[in-house]
């Protein structure tokens, strides 16, 4: 297949993402679980930053209105801040890379569970309120605290890159093969 046609056919599949996490199909809510669970469980990233849902070798790319992941729950283990994940994934919070986004909130990145790229998870309300027991502030500074380590929590303004990792336009994916 001519690679161009193949681009265009991957980059209009009509599927979006909402603030809140919800898939969309033609603009139609995907409400069914299992499916929704399969689309979370196959999030990735192309090395330009794009979203795309990756499944045996292929992708199709998918329009992301702020963050692929969101972090629903956090507990300590072992002094170690762990994230509970939309994707059903508990990984370890890096203290060093959280970012307050002002009016849009915190988030902080996590590695996709197929490239590893980092893909950008949005606290949501709850894990927020959770994340503030670890949170000291001093006049315009905030840092994440746990144990006897300090981490500054960066203002999305001094983030570099920026701090989403979710767009719909980007590099071409030079990394995924080419069908």
């Amino acid at each position: 297949m001519d690679p161009a046609l193949l681009d265009r056919l991957r980059r209009g599949f009509p599927l979006r993402m909402d603030t809140a996490g919800r898939f969309w199909f033609e603009g139609d809510p995907l409400e069914h679980p299992r499916v929704v669970a399969y689309f979370r469980a196959h999030i990735d990233a192309t090395t330009g930053g794009e979203p795309i849902i990756r499944v045996d070798g292929k992708y199709v790319h998918f329009t992301c209105d702020d963050t692929p992941l969101r972090i629903t729950h956090l507990t300590l283990a072992d002094a170690t801040v762990q994230l509970t994940l939309d994707d059903d994934r508990v990984v370890p919070l890096d203290p060093s890379d959280v970012v307050d986004e002002d009016t849009a909130g915190i988030l902080t990145h996590v590695p996709s569970q197929h490239s590893g790229r980092p893909l950008a998870a949005r606290f949501t309300n709850r894990a927020a309120v959770e994340l503030a027991r670890w949170v000291e502030v001093e006049g315009e500074l905030a840092w994440i605290h746990i144990g006897r380590q300090r981490f500054p929590v960066t203002s999305a303004a001094a983030a570099d890159p920026p701090s989403r990792a979710c767009r719909s336009a980007g590099e071409a994916p030079e990394d995924l093969p080419q069908e």
